[in-house]
């Protein structure tokens, strides 16, 4: 009998005692949770902190690319459509290229590109010559050159070089939609 009033009395207190560790436990876990979330978050907004530094460096990118043609050629790319431009650039690659032979496609439209397949051949006279024409359409931005291939034909003149590749160009919305 003495044993069951222990436990009528302390049944109260134990009951009590339970529901404080459930509580805990239950806490726990929501802070554990929470804790997992908030990290996923965390790198989520690293993430896109990540991204905006990369866009802002390609925004400046292209901003040097449109005050490098308004300096250097007189050229507000702004003001021109994505064929335009992409001729004034082939111009420009012309005059870069004095000794060259230049054989252009029509543009082909593809989603948000235009691509322009292009043929380059030039003869050439030492190995500095070949670096440099593929240095210049390496470092071209906008549009960006993508090299197809490259050959060298050796001849008496020197070496004949053939350098087949795409200009490619992202155009707007609204040039894509008249164009497609």
């Amino acid at each position: 009998m003495r044993y069951f009033d222990y436990l009528r009395k302390r049944i109260f207190v134990y009951l009590i005692w339970g529901i404080f560790a459930g509580v805990v436990i239950s806490l726990n876990l929501l802070i554990y949770r929470y804790n997992i979330h908030l990290s996923e978050i965390i790198s989520q907004i690293t993430s896109i902190n990540t991204n905006a530094i990369k866009i802002k460096q390609e925004i400046q990118e292209i901003d040097a690319v449109k005050r490098f043609m308004n300096e250097e050629f007189g050229i507000d790319i702004s003001r021109y459509d994505s064929d335009s431009y992409l001729l004034i650039m082939l111009d420009a690659m012309k005059r870069d290229f004095q000794n060259a032979v230049f054989t252009v496609s029509s543009p082909q439209y593809s989603g948000d590109l235009e691509v322009l397949a292009l043929n380059i051949s030039t003869t050439v006279h030492n190995n500095r010559s070949i670096l440099d024409y593929v240095i210049y359409l390496d470092s071209l931005r906008l549009p960006d050159f993508r090299f197809d291939e490259i050959r060298l034909t050796k001849e008496n003149q020197g070496i004949l070089m053939n350098i087949k590749g795409s200009l490619i160009l992202p155009i707007s919305q609204d040039q894509g939609a008249s164009h497609g």
